[in-house]
């Protein structure tokens, strides 16, 4: 087979540079499936992904244009992972219990012997954190009579994942240094992720140091998380490298893949395609399985500029992968195809077909394609049609909602 024989070689295809990379980690899902993995990947000319990576001999997009995030929308995002995992399980979720644990603070460490009123406590927070209630779970932390390293670094975890950063702070300063594992820190670095206060885990990454604590991935992985919410690529990418030199060989799978998830956010919030790609086909030659977040991420590096064909490409190979689009991959695909009406009532109707529930960021997409279009009455009739499932809160709901206006207010053109 022709690629499978020029691997790692370079060509020039209409201009562009084309680079052959290893194919069996990438095609891991689609045994059997060669032929048709050429296909799309070689088919017109476009952009594939993983299979043969290739882009425009260009400069990667300026510093300027780096994009944070924000609280908020990172808050949006992590309530509809939460509500995507509830509704269909992870395929490697035995794989991850144990990661889990260890985010507690109850993995690779002797069993922990503690009263029945610790261990009664442990048994209520666990079932609050497996319901994703993290308020609750952090009041019953604070209600206990006694707790222990394990409750402790539990309570943490609570906070990072609701978004409770300075619960978490009022918890970790009651903390002697002695209490200060890797779990903790893992966990308060998490914590001050999520709310993008990224020097308070840079310092707590340095501290780390400090006391003679070696990070391990999950830590790297927040930390480099933190970087990317904040709109800092390089520093995202460098510890990334550093990561993989150092912590990568032995982790597990699921770490692995969280690992390339937050290095590949980081270059897809900026737009950068070339990059995010790089990541990826990196990621198959470690042999990481491709979950749907490193789907998100490529289909993201597309977004910024409305590259549809490039998004297009990426999502018909999702199937390829083993992978079935879930609502955050069609509304990526959606703002993709913002500029092209027709294509995102395709896109629109393809997913009520696939039974994949629209939500809120569909409605919203599918309303701004709409205002672009400049077709007002349709996106008044569609606006009427959401209710609760549109974020009237977000500024880009409001601002949408101001055009439309505005087109309602233009005079009818007379034909």
């Amino acid at each position: 087979f022709w690629i499978t024989q020029h691997r790692g070689s370079a060509i020039l295809v209409g201009g562009h540079t084309v680079r052959c990379h290893r194919l069996a980690a990438m095609s891991a899902h689609a045994s059997g499936a060669w032929s048709r993995v050429a296909a799309l990947s070689l088919r017109a000319f476009r952009r594939p992904v993983g299979i043969v990576a290739w882009a425009p001999i260009s400069a990667s997009p300026s510093a300027a244009s780096t994009r944070a995030v924000s609280v908020y929308a990172m808050k949006r995002k992590a309530q509809e992972e939460d509500a995507a995992k509830a509704a269909a399980p992870s395929p490697y979720d035995a794989q991850s219990a144990r990661e889990k644990r260890m985010l507690r603070g109850e993995g690779d460490r002797a069993p922990v012997t503690m009263d029945e009123g610790t261990a009664q406590t442990l048994r209520e927070m666990r079932r609050c954190m497996d319901q994703r209630s993290w308020g609750d779970a952090v009041k019953i932390y604070e209600a206990a009579e006694s707790t222990d390293g394990v409750l402790r670094n539990m309570a943490l975890n609570a906070c990072a994942k609701g978004f409770l950063y300075d619960k978490a702070c009022q918890i970790w300063v009651k903390l002697q240094p002695e209490e200060k594992d890797i779990v903790a820190y893992s966990a308060m670095i998490d914590a001050a992720r999520r709310v993008k206060k990224v020097n308070h885990a840079e310092s707590l990454f340095a501290e780390m140091s400090v006391a003679g604590l070696e990070p391990n991935i999950v830590t790297y992985s927040c930390m480099i998380g933190a970087y990317s919410a904040s709109g800092r690529p390089e520093d995202a990418l460098r510890l990334f490298h550093e990561a993989r030199q150092k912590v990568f060989e032995g982790a597990m799978n699921t770490s692995k893949q969280m690992l390339y998830t937050v290095a590949m956010s980081a270059t897809a919030r900026l737009g950068d395609y070339r990059r995010t790609r790089e990541l990826f086909v990196l990621m198959g030659e470690d042999s990481v399985p491709v979950n749907n977040m490193h789907a998100n991420a490529l289909l993201t590096s597309c977004a910024g500029v409305a590259d549809a064909a490039t998004a297009q490409s990426i999502f018909e190979m999702l199937p390829l992968w083993g992978l079935k689009p879930r609502p955050a991959e069609y509304n990526i695909l959606l703002s993709c195809c913002r500029n092209d009406l027709e294509k995102c009532k395709h896109i629109w109707a393809e997913m009520h077909e696939a039974g994949c529930q629209p939500n809120w960021k569909t409605n919203q997409t599918m309303l701004e394609a709409h205002v672009l279009a400049g077709d007002g009455p349709g996106a008044k009739a569609l606006l009427d049609t959401f209710g609760a499932e549109f974020d009237w809160e977000s500024r880009k709901a409001q601002t949408l909602v101001k055009r439309l206006n505005d087109l309602l207010a233009q005079p009818a053109v007379e034909s």
